[in-house]
């Protein structure tokens, strides 16, 4: 059996849709396979194949321009951008009813890429259309491009799930695809939008067979106006604030405006037109007085964003065509069973309760101070109440208690305990190096101004009261021009405040600064040394406690210069160090200065592990600038975008700056300079020194750390 008839052998134990020898596909086929994918299953090969080449066929015979009106006693929809979103689609067929001789469909492009499922939307729309070809209508989008699948994941999927026979089948369906849709001759549907010359009729825009049937070149490579024509379709975007037109900062297409679309408008005698191309939030927009109309299907698009899907509806004897009927939504997975759904739609309702009581736990906390008792306890009614109040939203907070916060054993709850459980987890490694090298520079000014953590603590105890308030440490680190802003100076103190009660003594500040102030102190040679110590350590198998127990040979719990020396000389190749060297690393270690190494000033040095121990609240203080950022992806995306003209997806470090200075800038600069300057510096960089701006984008999600267990003691 060669390897063709190994692909379209069909397993005993499949169980997604089929097809009957000879049958064709119709509606209820479509039912069929709409269900099996609901169900996570896939579609064979034997049925796929079937499917793209019929659909190559019958493209083939479709003109660049396809004509529909609206049936009588019927309806017609325009479905946008559902980038292999199946529970989008899956909802607006639910919504807009299945596609049927009264209820016509025209999907406007970009099927596949991004989602992911792409392939189960592309089977699904395509049998769509094999099922109903005078009532299904496919008009192409720039997504709809080899060069795109091979960048945004749909050439893996395909890959993935069949072979490569299948994707050059898929993207030649992809090359037949019709570039545009015109309803009762009045509505104009394109994927992205108008073009770069002035002149273009409808008649033009039916007489683009040259182009089908091939992939279309990058913008530098377009010689023909009719290739011209066809990338604007695909690419264009309107801009509110531009007049005519003007080059796009996509690298493809045009920015259009209001006196263009009315002047395109008049010369075909057309109502208005439809596009899709650009996320917006409702899933829907109008512009330029309703003339152009944007429809987005894929609601919470990429997973990175919180907008609507829409679909857009005109009935027969529809009067006003810039007023359509939009019908929006956020998809819902319809294969879960019940239970699997309210789990999931707690979940859901969960991290927007995160990143609701993240984002105001700064007014949350002091609201609580008000109200909690000596211990920093609140009522379980105050806790309620006050998260009403300063979140705004009204819902029954005790339900969720169980989810959100810890009774004390004496009831109520700590309010310090409760609000430092939401952090915006740094999955990406680099976030620890910026917060690191950010709270380095911090120590290094305060070290700079003062001879030693000690007399810095009491330069900044203003009222000599062994404490430091918040007005204290905030004023001396606005003085000393740390490079953070007020709140993240209430950021920082909390995350020193270890007993929780508000203020800061020298223990709290000396151990939250005493690590980072030892590595300012390092001499790179002394760490050296001291890496060599621990892999020595390690080669012996001895744990940090035994190998102190080694060094500490008159067992009194500390060890002195002697007895560090003779250790280090037998056991440690010792011998190797100058006299000057060896001093340099016992004096190092020697933290207090006290003339011999205790146990816990050994641990500092050579356990591995103690820095991460001593290091976590770094990510606390860090916490503000993560939340700017999170709460600006969007806008951040839409300027990286902007600046990424060949689309590639990444910016230059000089674009990646700039892009977070100007949202910066909007936010009354809430990130100071050396923050931008230490992230642009630390953030992943491709082999050109590109940085992948979605990747970084991703990075930000507000999630509850619980607080640990204390451990059972064995009996």
């Amino acid at each position: 059996m060669n390897r063709k008839q190994t692909l379209l052998q069909l397993d005993p134990l499949y169980s997604g849709a089929s097809l009957a020898e000879g049958e064709k596909i119709t509606m209820k086929f479509v039912m069929r396979l709409l269900d099996s994918f609901l169900k996570e299953k896939a579609l064979h090969y034997r049925y796929a194949i079937i499917i793209v080449k019929e659909m190559l066929a019958l493209l083939k015979k479709t003109p660049s321009l396809q004509k529909v009106n609206i049936p009588e006693g019927g309806q017609l929809v325009v479905v946008g951008d559902t980038h292999g979103q199946l529970s989008d689609v899956a909802t607006l067929l639910k919504l807009g009813g299945m596609p049927s001789n009264k209820n016509v469909y025209v999907f406007n492009g970009d099927f596949v890429d991004r989602g992911e499922q792409s392939l189960e939307v592309l089977f699904l729309i395509y049998s769509m259309k094999l099922a109903l070809p005078n009532r299904v209508f496919l008009n192409r989008g720039n997504h709809e491009l080899r060069r795109m699948n091979e960048k945004y994941g749909f050439l893996d999927d395909v890959l993935d799930e069949y072979d490569e026979e299948m994707y050059e089948v898929i993207v030649s369906t992809f090359n037949w695809i019709p570039f545009s849709t015109l309803i009762n001759e009045k509505v104009l549907v394109i994927h992205g939008g108008l073009f770069q010359f002035d002149d273009v009729t409808i008649e033009e825009l039916s007489n683009l067979n040259e182009e089908r049937g091939q992939n279309i070149p990058r913008k530098s490579k377009l010689t023909r106006r009719s290739q011209f024509l066809v990338e604007n379709m695909m690419w264009s975007d309107p801009d509110p604030n531009i007049h005519s037109w003007t080059e796009s900062v996509r690298g493809a297409g045009i920015i259009f405006g209001a006196q263009h679309t009315y002047d395109f408008l008049k010369l075909n005698n057309l109502e208005c037109i439809i596009r899709s191309h650009q996320m917006v939030d409702a899933g829907y927009q109008q512009l330029f007085n309703n003339r152009c109309i944007t429809i987005f299907s894929a609601s919470y698009y990429g997973g990175t964003n919180e907008n609507q899907g829409a679909i857009l509806i005109y009935k027969h004897g529809q009067k006003d065509w810039t007023a359509p009927e939009f019908k929006t939504y956020y998809a819902e997975n319809m294969v879960k069973n019940e239970q699997q759904r309210k789990q999931e739609q707690m979940n859901e309702t969960l991290n927007k309760l995160f990143a609701r009581i993240f984002e105001h736990r700064h007014e949350l906390r002091l609201e609580y101070q008000k109200k909690a008792n000596e211990n920093g306890v609140v009522s379980l009614t105050v806790w309620g109440r006050v998260l009403q109040a300063i979140t705004g939203l009204t819902i029954q907070w005790n339900t969720f208690l169980p989810y959100l916060a810890k009774i004390e054993e004496g009831g109520g709850i700590n309010y310090s305990k409760f609000l430092s459980q939401f952090q915006i987890s740094a999955e990406k490694g680099f976030m620890r190096l910026w917060q690191q090298d950010v709270v380095r520079t911090i120590c290094e000014l305060i070290l700079a101004k003062f001879a030693n953590l000690k007399t810095a603590f009491k330069a900044l105890d203003a009222d000599g009261n062994g404490s430091l308030s918040y007005d204290e440490f905030h004023a001396a680190l606005v003085d000393i021009d740390c490079g953070l802003a007020d709140r993240q100076i209430a950021d920082f103190m909390t995350s020193m405040d270890k007993n929780q009660d508000g203020s800061i003594d020298f223990k709290e500040f000396k151990e939250r600064f005493e690590l980072t102030n030892r590595k300012i102190r390092l001499k790179e040679e002394t760490l050296r040394h001291i890496k060599r110590v621990q892999d020595g350590i390690a080669k012996k198998k001895l744990s940090v406690k035994k190998a102190f127990l080694l060094f500490d040979a008159d067992g009194n719990h500390r060890v002195s210069y002697r007895e560090f020396t003779r250790i280090l000389k037998k056991e440690f190749d010792g011998h190797s160090y100058s006299q000057e060297q060896r001093r340099d690393l016992f004096n190092f270690i020697d933290d207090n200065e006290s003339g011999s190494i205790s146990y816990k000033e050994f641990k500092m040095a050579f356990d591995p592990n103690f820095e991460k121990k001593v290091s976590d609240w770094e990510m606390e203080m860090m916490q503000r600038v993560f939340d700017t950022i999170r709460r600006s992806r969007v806008q951040l995306n839409a300027l990286f975008r902007s600046m990424d003209k060949n689309n590639h997806g990444t910016v230059s470090p000089t674009e990646f700056k700039s892009a977070l200075e100007g949202m910066n800038h909007l936010l009354s600069h809430s990130i100071s300079d050396v923050q931008l300057n230490k992230l642009t510096d630390t953030v992943p960089k491709d082999e050109k020194n590109f940085i992948m701006y979605n990747q970084f984008l991703q990075s930000f999600n507000v999630e509850r750390i619980a607080p640990k267990k204390s451990k059972s003691k064995r009996s």
